[in-house]
């Protein structure tokens, strides 16, 4: 909220000014379509990672990993939580949980592709 006060009290903006609103802007807007606009009725949750997809190829990929990569995934990259917090919640040491990070990544970018010839030979879906 700094970024509005100094925009009302100043006539010219500085480069700074306008870099610090492109960063702000961007958070917000991640923040307002994390919080707003998921297609689903259901919350997003540590279990169901993948209703944060509308895309049925991400869906698909993202159902097929194993609970516990959704829930590093979720944890890491939908929450954004620190690697200590991610750590305590799952009980887990930060090499598995840096290893899982990656190994779930990798599963989910496997599967996309997987998904991606199945559907585009059925004349499916096709990657938007």
């Amino acid at each position: 909220m700094k970024y509005f006060r100094k925009r009302l009290t100043k006539d010219t903006v500085s480069i700074s000014d306008m870099k610090n609103r492109k960063i702000i802007d961007s958070q917000t807007y991640q923040d307002y379509l994390r919080n707003n606009l998921i297609d689903t009725k259901e919350k997003i949750t540590i279990t169901h990672l993948e209703n944060i997809f509308t895309n049925e190829i991400y869906y698909r990929s993202m159902k097929d990993l194993t609970q516990l990569e959704k829930a590093v995934l979720f944890l890491c990259i939908y929450k954004n939580k620190p690697l200590g917090e991610v750590c305590k919640t799952l009980k887990k040491s930060k090499t598995e949980v840096v290893r899982i990070k990656a190994v779930a990544i990798e599963h989910f970018k496997k599967n996309v592709k997987k998904y991606n010839l199945i559907l585009n030979k059925k004349g499916g879906v096709t990657n938007e």
